[in-house]
């Protein structure tokens, strides 16, 4: 399926056009449910503030984009001192410079491994798009 135009898209039949956006929200429906679940699975758990902290966001929804964001939301209280999660999850998937400068290796990679849930979306959405126009 080749990719059309902006301009394009907005000259298509209006069947054509819900049948794609039809396809494109159940498609990034599906896979951000699936990336939130996946990441709740795989969050290392102390006290479990982070992993409740894991949020669905619907950042973007109108008749030519839809984008959803998973996020850890909110702040963990360490000492005085409050801290985002998102920062904490990046810290352990990644590891992070402790207050001496010392890297903690800690690469977990629970983020990085989500992502890749999200290979191969643009066939899914064509094959859906297809599907719901009878071809």
């Amino acid at each position: 399926m080749e990719e059309i135009s902006l301009d394009e898209f907005s000259s298509l039949p209006e069947d054509l056009k819900e049948a794609a956006r039809q396809a494109t929200r159940e498609i990034l429906d599906k896979k951000a449910k699936e990336f939130e679940q996946y990441l709740m699975n795989s969050t290392p758990v102390k006290s479990g503030e982070l992993k409740g902290s894991i949020v669905k966001v619907t950042v973007i929804d109108n008749e030519t984009r839809i984008a959803f964001r998973v996020k850890f939301d909110g702040y963990a209280t360490i000492g005085n001192k409050k801290v985002a999660f998102q920062i904490i999850a990046n810290s352990l998937n990644k590891g992070y410079f402790n207050n001496n400068g010392v890297f903690i290796a800690k690469h977990m990679h629970f983020i990085d491994n989500c992502k890749s849930l999200l290979v191969g979306m643009d066939e899914l959405i064509g094959e859906k798009f297809q599907m719901l126009i009878g071809g």
